[in-house]
């Protein structure tokens, strides 16, 4: 889903965080014990820090709508840094099942984060999670080919950075810590 629908329906969702939130706060001061205060905790955060994500990205639309400019907003899963030198940029997913023939997401962001890489020639690498325990890699690089296509119906509506899947890697559990080793230890 664009986040640009999700903010159109933000009252919608806090009618659902809230009161989660809440019985989590309640669950947090009622244990006594520690491990599952921290998960709990740990879990409440990631509510309330998506609801002040969407609350900035919200309040960024609302300034330059005024202003009659058009802004774009996306984010980064992470950034590695392997003994005080950054070593990837990375965006990670989740699937139920592989593509066929085509790694796709959503242009905007793919796009954005591409040139980022380029500009501070830190190396982005997508990484997407397969229910069945395999993950495809793609490292993204200014000779990275790809179509932008609009896609999609509905919400899943929105134009796509699409890939052939002979520009990525898929890798088992073991290949892919492998892999970060060898991408990231060196």
């Amino acid at each position: 889903m664009k986040r640009v629908d999700l903010l159109r329906i933000q009252d919608e969702i806090e009618l659902i965080i809230n009161p989660l939130i809440n019985q989590l706060r309640k669950s947090f001061l009622e244990t006594e014990d520690l491990e599952t205060k921290r998960a709990i905790g740990h879990v409440m955060n990631i509510l309330l820090s998506d609801r002040i994500r969407t609350k900035f990205s919200i309040t960024l639309k609302e300034v330059f709508r005024k202003q009659g400019v058009k802004i774009g907003l996306t984010d980064l899963d992470a950034v590695v840094v392997v003994n005080g030198k950054m070593k990837g940029l990375f965006e990670y997913k989740h699937r139920r099942e592989d593509y066929e023939r085509y790694f796709i997401t959503n242009a905007f962001q793919f796009k954005t984060l591409r040139n980022l890489s380029i500009r501070t020639g830190i190396p982005l690498y997508y990484i997407v999670y397969l229910e069945n325990g395999y993950y495809r890699v793609l490292e993204v690089s200014r000779y990275t080919k790809f179509d932008v296509r609009k896609l999609g119906k509905g919400w899943s509506e929105d134009h796509y950075a699409v890939v052939d899947l002979d520009q990525t890697v898929l890798l088992s559990e073991l290949e892919f810590r492998n892999w970060l080793w060898e991408v990231l230890g060196r």
